[in-house]
């Protein structure tokens, strides 16, 4: 009798695991059947970007969702700062020909090696700088004044809030003195430059001008918030390490904005970015990098969905819209591709 009773617990046990197991590959076959497949668009846009391992197992209800898009307003100071930025965009550096030394408030270009301890670290050529202003290193800029022009000359310099106690020694060659020629607000310039009658006229113009670029910004922002609160609400599925390798491309970006203001990237992240330090940033281009990725299945899982179409005249009217050549487009698969993500963004964001 108890070995009835144990047979039948183990055929129960037996039973009980077989269904566990048909659950389970039911729920595995239902997950892949339910997943969303995206246009082959979107796939070569994101393999050219390192993401090969990605899935949408549920869409959200993106109906739900409204674009919301921030009027775009213009201050007075807004439009002053807009204004003097067009009007210094004109501005020229004119070669100084009638002295050789430098003064303060030149604009050099230079030239120069940099030593510690008798080894070469840095080579620069034709860097440029505004003597006197401190935006590169005032303790440099004032070793510039005076000194001469295509006669090269060493200078030791000690870095400031620096825990080093050795100087650094430069090999300077100064290759030119120049000087900022600036233009005068007025209706000769405006005239000139932009073919309008009056400065009145060219101040509601680039009031326009700055209403169409916050506008145009603003358009951008509220997109990404509305695929970001989507993303939200879908179950999206990307592997780590490609976006941890895809958000090396912001890291890059972020060096390149730095260099342009000849900063060090871990001085821009502190100062431009506003970061406390570099993990934060690192985090940030990842964030961003994994927003990125994650709108561009979206705009394809919700095209796919809604099971639009796109024509050449919808190609041809983008690439007219866009500016850019259509048989140009045509010969090359990935810019091609890149348009009709843009056609696919304008009609999926037509539903909100």
């Amino acid at each position: 009798m108890e070995k009835r009773i144990y047979k039948s617990k183990i055929l129960i046990g037996i039973c009980f695991l077989l269904v566990i197991i048909v659950s389970v590959i039911i729920l595995i076959v239902h997950y892949n059947d339910s997943a969303i497949e995206l246009p082959k668009e979107i796939k070569t846009i994101l393999e050219q970007k390192g993401i090969n391992t990605y899935e949408v197992s549920e869409l959200g209800d993106y109906l739900k969702h409204e674009l919301y898009v921030e009027e775009a307003n213009v201050t007075d100071d807004e439009l002053e700062e807009y204004v003097y930025m067009q009007v210094e965009s004109f501005s020229e550096i004119i070669p100084i020909t009638d002295r050789e030394c430098v003064q303060q408030g030149d604009v050099v270009y230079l030239s120069y090696m940099v030593y510690n301890n008798g080894k070469l670290i840095n080579y620069v050529q034709s860097d440029n700088m505004v003597v006197g202003t401190g935006n590169y290193d005032i303790q440099l800029e004032q070793e510039l004044v005076g000194k001469k022009v295509r006669t090269p000359f060493w200078v030791s310099i000690t870095p400031q809030n620096s825990d080093e106690e050795s100087s650094y020694d430069f090999n300077i060659t100064i290759e030119s003195i120049n000087y900022f020629k600036t233009y005068k607000l007025d209706d000769e310039f405006v005239k000139t430059n932009f073919g309008l009658a009056n400065v009145d006229e060219f101040y509601r113009k680039c009031k326009d001008d700055l209403i169409a670029e916050k506008s145009k910004h603003n358009q951008e922002k509220a997109e990404k918030e509305l695929l970001n609160q989507i993303a939200s609400d879908s179950s999206i599925y990307i592997n780590k390490d490609e976006i941890l390798q895809y958000s090396l491309t912001f890291v890059e970006e972020y060096e390149q904005l730095a260099d342009i203001y000849n900063m060090e990237l871990e001085d821009y992240v502190k100062q431009m970015l506003e970061l406390s330090d570099m993990d934060a940033f690192y985090d940030m281009c990842y964030n961003e990098a994994e927003q990125e990725i994650k709108r561009y299945i979206l705009i394809g899982a919700i095209f796919e969905e809604q099971e639009g179409g796109i024509t050449e005249t919808d190609i041809q009217n983008k690439c007219l819209e866009l500016g850019v050549e259509y048989d140009e487009v045509c010969n090359d698969e990935y810019s091609k591709d890149t348009i009709v993500y843009y056609i696919m963004k304008d009609k999926v964001l037509e539903c909100f």
